[in-house]
């Protein structure tokens, strides 16, 4: 074999081997990058999973919030109307007639309550109860005395009753307040049918 059969032979053996190297490169190139590629697709899947449960958590909490909020103002309204309510109450109960209105106070007076009593005492802008009212009361029994005291600043409307063991107080406001209370939730219950 001559020098040159020898070089090409070995080039060609060479050139075989570079050609198996570069094929066997190729092949382990394009696995890479299909691992790689699976690897992203995995990654972009996770990530889209991540976002979507993190965007519906935040629109859940962002529901939620606003829920919140929407049940406040409701809530808010609700009360509104309901004060409303009882202020128009309050407004008709002062517009009554004398007569009206004197029967409307009487309605809360116990006589049995107020026998432990001595003095009255009416509103400082009550017009409708006076020193003939407190006489009327007490006509008709002897175990109720009472003394006619005049007016107090201590509330505008209606009556206290007071003595030695304890005062009895029928002021407008105890009044409404004690019906607001027995009748909220049938007010509330008419109201937000």
């Amino acid at each position: 074999m001559a020098i040159d059969q020898i070089l090409q032979k070995i080039i060609s053996e060479y050139q075989e081997e570079k050609e198996a190297i570069l094929r066997q490169a190729a092949k382990e190139k394009a696995e890479k990058i299909k691992i790689a590629k699976k690897n992203i697709d995995n990654r972009l899947q996770s990530e889209k999973v991540r976002i979507g449960i993190e965007t519906e958590r935040k629109f859940d909490r962002l529901y939620m919030a606003h829920t919140s909020s929407a049940k406040l103002k409701l809530n808010r309204k609700k009360k509104e109307a309901l004060d409303a309510v009882f202020t128009e109450l309050e407004s008709a109960v002062l517009k009554l007639p004398k007569g009206d209105y004197q029967n409307f106070i009487k309605s809360f007076i116990d006589l049995d309550i107020i026998k432990q009593t001595n003095e009255c005492w009416v509103g400082s802008k009550e017009k409708h109860l006076d020193e003939t009212f407190i006489s009327d009361i007490v006509k008709g029994s002897k175990e109720l005395q009472l003394k006619f005291m005049g007016n107090t600043e201590k509330f505008e409307h209606g009556l206290l009753f007071t003595g030695k063991s304890y005062d009895v107080n029928l002021s407008f406001e105890v009044i409404i307040k004690s019906i607001k209370e027995k009748k909220m939730t049938d007010i509330a219950r008419e109201l937000f049918k």
